[in-house]
């Protein structure tokens, strides 16, 4: 859904949401309130809560060698300045808030628009579209209806914004939600007008419906600490069982310990079944998917210093074809979904704006990896470094790839992943302002048909209200 802004979309909007307090009769039809200032006075006086906020980024970029296992080796080194824009509007009455947000500047799928891409017919081109969109009930019953994030545990297996309804229960501490994240509905390609009926109409191109159901549980720790079960699984209602269905079971949590100790960790299953015909599917059948993750985290602070260690492990598969697929996958992901590394797992191994790039599941798909970092922080400066070493979970061929979807360059197996090292350096000007520096060099192992050093460096300035 698009919104044009020339012709007074975002106002629509955001009246729209304010009519649910009857605002109409009380803000706008007052003749006598001709400026802004007493109108945002008089609704400030009707809601109890109301706030704006957003983010400007700017950030200049350049990247080399990402694509270690393409063919066409031609366009290795990008550099780029790209844009991203958002602006979130809360509004509170009693227990009821209503929260409207749009994106300006590129989504959570691009994390940005590469300036210049002007053209109607560029994918970036600068468009304005619905962020967050949804009404939200709390007092001991929650109820959250429209698009709203989906996130569960780190954002490791889910990390997406998506329409869905939630209804639970809060016991003070512990609290309890039934999740219906809505699906595809009707026909996508349902002409050059596509009304409701049509698009409801079923034909050529028809989704139906991929919806997912679940339960989430929410318990708090002392210390600000945090325990987190999530039940969730996706079901295909086409005819030709054309969808995977997943179904994630997984629980996570953090906490302080011992003062100056944060703990983290999260445990993911991932079963559910493959569409009929897939790749590594019996011809006959849908293949099962059977995949496992782990990621712990311990980061310690003395003062104006922090170390820490991570470790992560997705299972693998490096037989497809018996029947059941056993790396690790997304359940719903975008770009702003967890990254233990700057380069590997986001656009080497993770999910880089493509549906298939669900199938490496944040870098675990069978990738097992042990992490180091130091960071030091004063007066609004903070520099870290870090140093990742990754293998395969299970041997691929040499140059085929973590998943073994490459031509490899022989027969013989290995699990050697590589290892990367970070950097970053970011400085808070003041409240509003911040400017950062980062950097990352991956040196690929033998997995890789191209063994050419990938770096990425992105320079930042942002700028939040």
């Amino acid at each position: 859904m698009l919104i044009d802004v020339t012709k007074g979309g975002f106002f629509l909007l955001l009246l729209l949401g304010l009519h649910i307090w009857g605002l109409p009769g009380t803000l706008l039809a007052d003749d006598r309130m001709d400026n802004l200032e007493a109108r945002v006075t008089r609704l400030e006086a009707i809601v109890d809560s109301l706030s704006i906020e957003g983010r400007i980024r700017i950030r200049g970029n350049s990247y080399n060698n990402l694509d270690l296992n393409k063919g066409d080796r031609k366009d290795n080194r990008n550099d780029f300045v790209d844009l991203r824009s958002y602006i979130i509007l809360r509004a509170g009455r009693d227990n009821w808030s209503g929260v409207a947000g749009l994106d300006l500047a590129g989504d959570d799928f691009n994390d940005g628009v590469v300036l210049g891409n002007d053209d109607p017919g560029k994918n970036r081109q600068i468009d304005v579209g619905v962020r967050y969109l949804y009404l939200d009930y709390r007092n001991h019953f929650i109820l959250r209806i429209g698009r709203q994030p989906a996130r569960v545990g780190h954002g490791i297996a889910s990390n997406i914004i998506r329409d869905m309804f939630k209804v639970g229960w809060d016991f003070g501490r512990f609290d309890i939600v039934l999740v219906w994240v809505k699906g595809a509905e009707g026909d996508s390609q349902a002409g050059d007008v596509p009304t409701t009926r049509r698009i409801l109409g079923g034909g050529t191109g028809d989704d139906q419906d991929l919806d997912a159901f679940g339960v989430v549980m929410n318990t708090s720790l002392s210390e600000g600490g945090n325990l987190q079960f999530y039940l969730i699984r996706k079901f295909d209602t086409t005819e030709e069982k054309k969808h995977t269905e997943h179904m994630l079971a997984g629980l996570s949590g953090s906490g302080v310990v011992l003062r100056n100790l944060l703990l983290k960790f999260e445990f993911n299953y991932l079963g559910g079944r493959t569409p009929k015909g897939m790749e590594g599917s019996p011809p006959d059948r849908r293949a099962d998917i059977e995949a496992l993750m782990l990621y712990l985290d311990g980061t310690y602070s003395y003062n104006h210093l922090s170390g820490g260690i991570a470790f992560g492990y997705g299972s693998g598969d490096n037989n497809p074809s018996d029947g059941v697929l056993r790396n690790f996958q997304n359940f719903f992901i975008d770009e702003t979904g967890f990254h233990y590394t700057y380069l590997f797992s986001d656009d080497i191994h993770g999910y880089d704006g493509r549906s298939a790039d669900t199938g490496r599941g944040s870098g675990f798909a069978n990738i097992t990896w042990l992490g180091f970092r130091l960071g030091y922080s004063i007066r609004g400066l903070k520099i870290g470094g870090s140093y990742t070493y990754l293998m395969a979970t299970r041997c691929q061929k040499e140059g085929s790839g973590p998943l073994g979807d490459g031509s490899p360059l022989s027969s013989s197996m290995t699990r050697d992943v590589g290892y990367e090292m970070d950097g970053d350096i970011y400085y808070t000007v003041n409240d509003t302002v911040n400017i950062g520096l980062r950097g990352g060099v991956f040196f690929p192992g033998r997995i890789y048909r191209y063994r050419d050093v990938a770096s990425k460096m992105e320079l930042t300035v942002e700028y939040r209200f």
